[in-house]
């Protein structure tokens, strides 16, 4: 029975017209949150002003791996884009974690799960800054 269902939940997560669905949507959606121009410079490749001095290296190649996943989940190549994609959206939402760590420090009842063994190790991980006023040796 397991392996059986396991097989179902694999078919339907990795359909290709659920995620083409889904992609759209996702792009869609986004300027209603943000807006278009914000939009269009979160998910270009280029700086939008031409100004190549700062990173945007990194924010071209997660962009360039979100946008080659989304390409590839519409010639239906459904687990390598989806693969593409989501290390493409980590990349571009990569710098949102420390502010997310710290507001999640803050609440009352995530922050005290947070300080768990295993979780404070990860957490320590995207937030170096926390234990910056340790003395190193």
């Amino acid at each position: 029975m397991c392996p059986v269902l396991a097989w179902r939940v694999s078919a339907v997560l990795f359909d290709r017209a659920l995620l083409a669905i889904g992609n759209i949507l996702l792009l869609s959606g986004f300027p209603f949150l943000s807006g278009v121009a914000a939009t269009l410079r979160f998910f270009s490749p280029i700086p939008v002003n031409l100004d190549f001095s700062g990173n945007w290296w990194h924010r071209a190649r997660a962009a360039g791996l979100f946008w080659a996943g989304f390409v590839l989940v519409l010639l239906r190549w459904g687990l390598v884009g989806m693969v593409l994609e989501v290390a493409g959206l980590l990349l571009l939402f990569a710098r949102f974690g420390k502010p997310l760590v710290r507001i999640g420090r803050s609440l009352p009842v995530i922050g005290p799960l947070l300080e768990l063994p295993g979780v404070a190790f990860v957490v320590g991980l995207i937030d170096d800054s926390a234990h910056a006023d340790r003395p190193t040796v």
